[in-house]
């Protein structure tokens, strides 16, 4: 079942392998950008089947609440892919901590959406 979540002006939703394509797509428009943040990628990374096995894993994940991925979506345009918020690693108990990872589309920078959704996305996470 997906997670679905709004702040000001973005629809937070969180991933699953239907998403394959629209997601594919996100890293597409932005690769050459992301590079500098992201580790050498593997061989088959660029391939829709790569990510939708992927996003399978990422499925399996969030039943178990190992870790939760959020496509950020503009409400003005719910149809595109403008980014990403993850909270990965996820430790209950009395520990209580993940991992915080984002990206945003190039085109999007700047404007604040970043942290409109991590806001978002911790104020979720500690709910």
């Amino acid at each position: 079942m997906k997670i679905r979540l709004e702040s000001e002006r973005l629809n937070l939703v969180s991933l699953d392998s239907g998403d394959s394509k629209q997601f594919y797509d996100f890293l597409l428009r932005n690769s050459e950008y992301f590079k500098k943040w992201s580790p050498e990628y593997e061989i088959d990374y660029f391939s829709l089947k790569y990510h939708r096995s992927w996003l399978k894993k990422i499925e399996r994940d969030n039943k178990i609440v190992r870790q939760i991925k959020f496509c950020l979506y503009l409400k003005s345009d719910p149809n595109k892919i403008i980014g990403t918020v993850s909270f990965s690693n996820i430790i209950g108990g009395i520990f209580l901590s993940c991992f915080l990872g984002y990206r945003i589309d190039e085109q999007q920078t700047i404007k604040g959406f970043a942290t409109e959704a991590i806001k978002r996305g911790v104020q979720y996470m500690f709910e």
